[in-house]
């Protein structure tokens, strides 16, 4: 395990999310029509996939996503102990910048994801970053998706990604060195919060709704 157990402030970047209830993969941006704001969303078909990834400021958080107001995360770098949750609504997940393909827009996007199936994509992921990261010192790598993964559970199918590296380049100038601050934690009783099994890897957390 890489990045260790799974365990707003900064500046604000238009999104990357993921759904492992159907295997969605998309962007989320808010578009001004009809003299209000509203979401905005593009699904991405996983072969066409292709981002730069900020492996280098990766972070685990505990995360809540309230019905209103922003969300409440606490993060650290990757390979650090997050701690104990802040309240018994944080989930553990992972935070990272992304820059998108020039097909898929360019733009910088921020991906939090609490679900378990990304969770282990991504560490799976960062074990093969770290593994090629000494031939690609200053650089950052070119990933994709080879497959989405099915796993069938006694409620249903969860969907996770696979990621591999396609190639590696020099860090591009508009994704900064690094990662954002996290957000101020409001003051909680800690609360105590397994983390995930090291037997097997289950699929069966369930997942929040999208923010």
């Amino acid at each position: 395990m890489a990045i260790r157990r799974r365990n707003g402030g900064g500046e604000i970047l238009p999104r990357l999310k993921f759904d492992g209830r159907d295997g969605t993969i998309y962007t989320q941006d808010r578009v001004f029509e009809n003299g209000e704001w509203q979401p905005s969303q593009r699904n991405i078909d996983p072969a066409e996939f292709c981002a730069i990834f900020d492996m280098a400021t990766l972070e685990v958080v505990w995360a809540w996503f309230p019905s209103s107001g922003p969300p409440d995360i606490v993060a650290v770098p990757a390979g650090e102990d997050p701690g104990d949750a802040p309240s018994e609504k944080h989930k553990q997940g992972v935070r990272l910048r992304v820059k998108m393909s020039d097909d898929l827009g360019g733009h910088v996007r921020e991906c939090i994801s609490l679900a378990t199936g990304f969770w282990y994509a991504i560490d799976d992921l960062h074990d093969c970053y770290i593994t090629e990261l000494p031939q690609h010192l200053g650089q950052l790598p070119i990933v994709s998706i080879s497959e989405m993964v099915e796993t069938k559970t006694r409620q249903g199918s969860n969907y996770a990604p696979k990621f591999v590296i396609d190639g590696w380049i020099v860090r591009p100038g508009d994704l900064p060195k690094t990662a954002p601050p996290p957000p101020i934690a409001r003051k909680k009783p800690a609360v105590q919060i397994s983390p995930p099994k090291p037997t097997g890897r289950s699929f069966d957390d369930p997942l929040p709704d999208r923010p």
